[in-house]
């Protein structure tokens, strides 16, 4: 499965209703910067690849969720945890697949390495490509 950035989104799964892309892009504050803690970032759904939130955007709930993203399939029998993971993968996939500078990129490729986290290393190769 391709990792499909556009626009400053991550395309993450399917609204079941209407099937179309659901695309992800974490939450900022008014300076642009991710709001961020403990690794993890409020979650953004849109319709659209592009612009701003319009008249009813994904939930959460709605979302069939690609199998790299979906809250259900990360390791935790809590789900608070779950959901939790799954907002720390977001965002450390957002941050490499947003960063422009070769400098940047190849820095994250360090911080970001984690051989032995299946699901994430499996997803970074394929973001590489």
């Amino acid at each position: 499965m391709s990792v499909l950035f556009r626009y400053h989104r991550l395309a993450v799964g399917i609204r079941e209703k209407d099937c179309t892309l659901v695309w992800y892009q974490p939450i900022v504050n008014d300076d642009g910067e991710v709001q961020e803690a403990d690794g993890t970032a409020e979650i953004d759904l849109f319709r659209f690849v592009v612009g701003e939130p319009g008249y009813r955007e994904p939930m959460e709930g709605e979302i069939a969720w690609f199998p790299w993203y979906d809250p259900d399939r990360f390791p935790s029998k809590k789900k608070q945890e779950r959901l939790r993971l799954q907002k720390q993968f977001l965002n450390d996939a957002y941050k490499y697949c947003n960063a422009k500078d070769a400098a940047v990129v190849r820095e994250l490729e360090t911080e970001l390495d984690y051989p032995e986290y299946r699901r994430w290393d499996a997803w970074f190769e394929e973001a590489k490509k």
